[in-house]
């Protein structure tokens, strides 16, 4: 672990990390099972869902990365996407849900998705964490300045 990153960030960067596979997992599957899955009723189209989840993995693994690495590109970027993917993912669950059992549990899901969008700005807003990245990043600042050393 790196030693000036905050428990929380690992934990937070591990997870970005897992949901950018499991995003570009739920890409790969859409377009190897596309034969089975566009001959379903979907109530949202097979690419969207492709494209959706291919958008998703990359960017959460950028995400995870730049987490891992303590960049405050990424603290800020991750602090904007945890909330547009939960609002993106409930607007598309709100606007498609055919069924009685999906309205009946979008209370739920609003809540839910309330807790995932704001749980990682707390995280990441915390004094310790914010110390983290700016230390962090004077550092890389401080070795970009210094020019290479002479033979």
């Amino acid at each position: 672990m790196h030693r000036n990153r905050p428990a929380f960030v690992t934990i937070l960067a591990l997870a970005v990390f897992l949901l950018g596979v499991i995003n570009l997992i739920g890409a790969y599957a859409g377009i190897a099972r596309w034969s089975v899955l566009s001959s379903l009723s979907l109530a949202f189209p097979l690419w969207g869902l492709i494209l959706l989840n291919g958008m998703w993995g990359v960017i959460w693994l950028g995400l995870a990365w730049g987490l891992w690495r303590l960049q405050a590109w990424a603290r800020l970027a991750t602090m904007a996407a945890f909330p547009l993917s939960q609002f993106v993912a409930l607007g598309v669950q709100v606007m498609f849900a055919q069924g009685d059992y999906e309205r009946e549990h979008l209370p739920f899901v609003i809540c839910a998705r309330l807790i995932a969008a704001v749980l990682p700005v707390l995280i990441l807003t915390g004094p310790r964490t914010r110390q983290a990245f700016e230390r962090a990043t004077q550092i890389h600042e401080d070795q970009g300045d210094k020019e290479p050393e002479q033979p």
